[in-house]
């Protein structure tokens, strides 16, 4: 049984759950402080044939892998891919040895690479990928909304920013300021600037910083609600947001970038 957590890596275990370890030998994720450390890489996916129980497919921030012992060891297999960004991996349910991802552009920018729907096939677990098309759309790239993304649209444009529209939609720069031990989880300094399409959110802004910071995943807002955590709080313009529906623009200082969104912890006291 295998189980894959996004900002904290790959875990197995032999004994139906009552016990896991980590299985990330060989990993490499150039984003961490420590980029082979055994934990903090962000998995996205796993996936296997249930007539190659050893064999196990990996999608990443950044990579594609293959373990042929059980996740105990990970080679790279990411290939002639126009990136090795993505979320989804699968196997072909009759042959073991194919595989599908879908590449994304990058983990700021979430529209397909180069700007063209595909499927990639492997179909022998190695470097080697071909582009799948018919039926896809083309000339088009994700219609994005919310944090959902699909293909579609008419419009024939490409998505420019993390969660936006088609290429006429307008772009600004957020500036984000975090608190000490945020910034110490996401490992930066000093203020960020966080590109989203215009009028920014408060949605739009955490989507985009998440995105860019995967490890601050699930410290903001909840996973499954997305909701703010109780100890977080938003401020602008002297003013606290963190009541502010989500997604009602920002104030026009914070769009303008003359003023930053703090994102800080609560403080209680006596």
């Amino acid at each position: 049984m295998y189980v894959a957590i996004s900002a904290a890596g790959a875990f197995r275990s032999d004994d139906a759950g009552a016990s896991w370890h980590v299985v990330t030998s060989g990993l490499n994720s150039n984003f961490l402080p420590e980029p082979e450390a055994p934990i903090r890489h962000c998995v996205h996916k796993l996936a296997m044939h249930p007539s190659r129980p050893d064999t196990v497919f990996m999608q990443k921030h950044w990579d594609v892998c293959r373990s042929d012992d059980a996740g105990d060891s990970w080679t790279e297999v990411s290939g002639n891919l126009p990136s090795d960004f993505g979320f989804p991996i699968a196997v072909h349910s009759h042959e073991p040895h194919t595989i599908f991802v879908v590449p994304i552009h990058s983990d700021s920018e979430h529209y397909p690479s180069e700007g063209k729907l595909r499927v990639f096939r492997n179909r022998s677990g190695d470097n080697e990928w071909e582009a799948l098309t018919q039926g896809l759309p083309r000339g088009e790239g994700l219609r994005v909304r919310g944090r959902r993304r699909y293909p579609g649209g008419d419009r024939g444009a490409l998505a420019q920013s993390v969660f936006g529209g088609g290429s006429d939609d307008p772009v600004t720069t957020v500036r984000v300021a975090l608190s000490a031990h945020l910034r110490t989880l996401a490992q930066v300094e000093g203020e960020l600037s966080i590109q989203v399409v215009e009028p920014p959110t408060l949605t739009s802004v955490l989507d985009a910083l998440e995105s860019r910071y995967p490890m601050l995943k699930g410290t903001i807002r909840d996973y499954g609600t997305d909701r703010r955590r109780a100890f977080i709080r938003f401020f602008a313009c002297g003013r606290d947001l963190s009541h502010n529906p989500p997604d009602v623009p920002l104030p026009a200082a914070v769009s303008s970038g003359t003023d930053a969104l703090r994102v800080v912890g609560a403080i209680a006291g006596g």
